[in-house]
């Protein structure tokens, strides 16, 4: 099946801004010709996701991983590190997701968490069963007492351990930042200082014990400062470049996120971050939550947004009116993470597996949450639309 005129955006390609034809079959590249017409749209590296995923096995409504890893490919997704909002601390929960990881369309690379609610996870079974990295739950508070000796423990055991930098004020409102914005509304949230100190703390720990260390998703300007002054390793998600807590003056519990929303300059703030290269990777932050568990005063409501599939197509929408070029956005959207993760790149190489997706510009733009939609984006292999 061909595909084209497409203009190939991938610095590491020697086809990089140029207009081809592809040819591609059972989700192979069998050929690549050069042209010189004017392209359709582009072709871009498929992109690294970062998310905590389902409470599977113990929610029956929750969706699963096939169903998940087929939602990730549509949004431009080829590779993927999974977690769970409530963590996996058992190694046959692991080999049994890791089993079902291997018919996924995409590449799915499992995040164990390194503690199970107040003692350390067991570590030695967990990668044995195939964990690819570690985490903690989602909502979980720091196990600061442990935090250093199961650091010390994974430096051993290797691979990379995420950490949200990050907790809700006890006696304020969930999903709420402290702003001027805000208060004035009558809304009493988080201060910055919760992601700054977290921050502080998690760089006094990695110093002592070492390993690979990775915090996010950073959502505040005094965040960014303290990871570039500890020379910690940081990245950002969807929402926190997408939105910004204005939207939580509407009272939609739709907006209740953790970490919050915060102020347009540091949304400002996080944009000009990722055009200098600062930040490790975009994550989705895609959380799919039943609908019930939304339909409620925002204090009752659940933290979570749903960010698949549109949520990546509204980050390319966005990048010229924030300065970036179309090239910067692809590094920051699936080249750099990959570089940093030792992930293999993609390649546009006759006999490899696809691991590019197509962007292409819409006819005439619409809007999505009051974000005027510029592109869209889908699986090369995927069936061509019309006018192909």
């Amino acid at each position: 099946m061909a595909f084209g005129p497409y203009q190939v955006i991938d610095p590491t390609s020697p086809w990089h801004e140029k207009v081809v034809y592809l040819e591609v079959e059972e989700g192979l590249l069998r050929g690549v010709e050069p042209v010189s017409e004017q392209p359709r749209g582009y072709v871009i590296p498929g992109g690294v996701d970062l998310l905590a995923w389902t409470r599977w096995p113990d929610d029956p409504r929750a969706e699963t991983l096939t169903a998940l890893s087929a939602r990730l490919q549509q949004a431009g997704y080829t590779e993927a590190l999974v977690a769970s909002p409530i963590g996996w601390s058992d190694p046959d929960v692991i080999a049994t997701l890791l089993a079902e990881a291997q018919s996924a369309p995409i590449s799915l690379h499992l995040l164990a968490s390194f503690w199970a609610g107040d003692h350390i996870a067991p570590l030695e079974s967990l990668r044995a069963a195939g964990a690819w990295g570690w985490t903690l739950p989602l909502l979980a508070p720091i196990p600061w007492k442990g935090l250093l000796e199961a650091l010390s423990y994974l430096r051993y055991l290797g691979g990379p351990v995420f950490i949200v930098p990050f907790w809700e004020a006890i006696a304020e409102e969930d999903g709420v930042p402290q702003i001027p914005l805000l208060a004035l509304s009558g809304w009493r949230g988080t201060p910055p200082m919760a992601e700054t100190l977290a921050i502080r703390l998690l760089a006094e720990s990695h110093r002592r014990a070492a390993g690979t260390l990775l915090i996010g998703p950073l959502t505040t300007r005094q965040g960014l400062k303290a990871a570039r002054e500890e020379n910690l390793t940081a990245f950002t998600a969807l929402p926190y470049l997408l939105f910004s807590a204005e939207r939580l003056l509407s009272y939609d519990p739709t907006w209740k996120v953790h970490p919050p929303l915060q102020e347009p300059a540091d949304q400002k703030a996080l944009w000009t971050a990722i055009r200098k290269g600062e930040l490790l990777l975009i994550a989705s932050y895609h959380e799919r939550l039943p609908p019930e568990e939304k339909d409620h005063p925002w204090a009752d409501a659940a933290p979570g947004i749903a960010t698949l599939p549109e949520g990546p197509a509204l980050f390319f929408s966005l990048v010229e009116q924030w300065g970036l070029s179309l090239t910067q956005a692809v590094v920051a959207w699936g080249i750099f993470p990959r570089q940093r993760l030792g992930l293999p790149l993609p390649e546009l190489k006759v006999g490899t597996p696809i691991r590019h997706v197509l962007l292409e510009p819409l006819p005439s733009t619409h809007l999505q949450h009051a974000v005027a939609v510029r592109y869209t984006l889908r699986p090369l292999p995927a069936t061509p639309s019309q006018n192909t």
